[in-house]
Formats: C-alpha cells, structure tokens, sequence
C-alpha cells in the first residue's frame, strides 16, 4: 500500500494519447447528442464530466492503480473514474449507502462490483438504467461501527442531561422548494413546530432533531420563529450536529455548500432513544435504528405504498407527525 501525495498530483503530466482518445470519445457522443432536441442541460453535464475525466487521467497514468472506490453513482468524480476504465485497467467497486424504494438513474451504477444490503435489493440495481458487472450481499453498510458510536452515549447523554427524561429522535429527510425534494420548506416548518409544541407541553420529554444537512437545522431554517427557539432554549429540543449551532452560524458553514452533511451517525441519535421518528420514503434511519434493536415509527404523509407494507404491524406507520405525537 503507498499514500499518494496530492501536492504531487499537481505536477502530472497527461498522457497526449490518452487525451485524444477521451476527446474522440466525446465527440462522438456530442454528434449523437446533437441530433435531439432539448438536451442543452446533458451537453453542459457531459463537458463538465470531459473536462474531469481529463483531469484525474494522469493520476491513473502515473500510478499503478487497481482497485477505485466510488462512493456514489451521481457525483461527477466517480462517472468520470467509471469512464476511465476504457482507457486503464482499474476496477470499480461501489456499495450502497442508503434505502431504495425503486430502479432510478441516479442510484445506478455500471461498477465492477456493487455490496448491497440484501437480496431485497437486487432487483432495484440490476436493472433498465444500468446495472453492476457483480453484486455482493455485505449486510448493512455501518453495522461494524455500532461498538465505537456506543462508547460516546454516555458522554453525549451527560452533556444533554438526558437521564430520567423520555428521549425521542426525529430524522429529517432533505427539505426545500426545488423539484428534488418531496419536502418543501413549510412542510418541514409545520413538523419542527409541532415537535417543539410537545417538547414545551410535555417536561419529562426531550426531542432531538438529527438532521441530514446543515442547512436544516430548525433555528437555521426558521431564524424568527419563537416557538422553536423557546424549545431550543428550554434544553430540550436538542438541535445533533457534529458542529454546534451557534458555529455553524457564526462561519456561515451551510451558506458555503448547501449540501454539507451533518455528519452525526443516526444510530448515534438512536442509541439515545427510547424512540426515533423516520420520513417513510427515507427510510435509512429507520434500518439503522432497527439493527440497534430500537423502536422506529415513520410518518407518511406522502402516501407511499411499497411491498414492504405487509411485514409493518400497527402503531409502526403513522399518516402524520401529529397523529404519532
């Protein structure tokens, strides 16, 4: 094994055939491309991809490199890293990281080999979009990291004086106006505000909000809302980040990259609770507090439907936050 030193990859130099090659192979996709209407978004895709496949190229030339890992099947990096395998003779290995209710092109994946939570999921990577050249069942992805999330409780239990007090967790799923999220900014305040009201009407209840961007943290999200700030302020409607607040704030960390993660495990959150809240169609957290042995509910207020439903039992799926509250 060799630690590449990335000052060095600076001072690379290209392979000027590998270079040509790349330009060739996009040019014809161009050609095709260009025949079709409405496709100005994809041609402007395509040459951010070219422009990145040709600049990683010489870290491949340069390095006697035999396995990738590409961590997600959207992000341009590993396209590109995908793509270079037509000129090198590297392996791509990919792994899923989350939920998947059904096949869609953004979760697929054209990688040499493909780890997969089950059987279950089988059929939603191998499938009309793209598919994995071989697919490994490997179980849950951070099962192997529950014994060192479970030495930090304490510390964390402590520091939001937790005991003796009912502790629920509420996972958020993505939330704002685009096209791509199925939560919109007043869905998710209606949410944060009906969980502050039972945090201020019940004291032996303390709610912690563990969300998945920066972004939408509460007091973030909704900067003059007094109800959810009161909570906050009574100590017990607990805003989970691995920065706190008031930092995230202060250096206007969420303004710099709107999809920085908050990078708090969920099992975290759960192995503090008597009970955690998921969205239905994000249904990750609620895997990852089921293998902790913890109870999960989830809201579904969107209504989905999946062949899952039968395994679920009463008092498990809840037509809205309210109703579970």
């Amino acid at each position: 094994t060799r630690i590449i030193n990335t000052k060095k990859l600076l001072f690379y130099k290209p392979d000027k055939h590998i270079l040509e090659k790349i330009d060739y192979m996009f040019e014809n996709i161009s050609k095709d491309l260009n025949s079709k209407k409405n496709l100005n978004g994809l041609m402007c895709h395509l040459n951010h991809v070219k422009l990145q496949v040709k600049k990683i190229s010489p870290i491949l030339t340069h390095n006697n490199i035999n396995y990738v890992i590409s961590y997600s099947s959207s992000n341009i990096l590993s396209i590109s890293l995908s793509i270079l395998r037509k000129f090198f003779n590297h392996k791509v290995i990919s792994y899923q990281y989350s939920f998947i209710k059904e096949p869609n092109p953004i979760m697929s994946t054209s990688a040499d080999y493909m780890f997969i939570f089950s059987k279950y999921f089988i059929d939603k990577y191998s499938n009309f979009y793209s598919k994995p050249k071989k697919i490994l069942i490997s179980g849950y992805l951070y099962s192997s990291l529950i014994k060192k999330f479970k030495k930090d409780i304490k510390k964390y239990k402590n520091k939001f004086r937790l005991n003796n007090k009912f502790i629920i967790s509420y996972f958020d799923e993505n939330a704002d106006d685009s096209n791509w999220s199925l939560s919109t900014i007043e869905e998710m305040k209606v949410k944060y505000k009906e969980l502050a009201k039972f945090v201020l009407d019940n004291k032996d209840i303390i709610v912690i909000i563990k969300t998945q961007f920066l972004k939408n943290i509460p007091t973030i999200m909704f900067p003059d809302d007094m109800q959810i700030f009161k909570a906050v302020n009574s100590g017990r409607f607990i805003e989970f980040n691995h920065l706190s607040t008031k930092n995230i704030i202060k250096k206007k960390i969420y303004f710099k990259n709107l999809s920085f993660r908050n990078i708090i495990m969920p099992m975290t959150a759960s192995l503090m609770s008597d009970i955690t809240i998921s969205e239905k169609y994000g249904a990750t957290t609620s895997i990852e507090t089921a293998i902790l042995g913890k109870r999960n509910i989830f809201i579904n207020d969107k209504k989905f439907k999946t062949n899952l439903d039968k395994y679920f039992k009463k008092n498990i799926e809840f037509s809205s936050l309210k109703h579970a509250l």
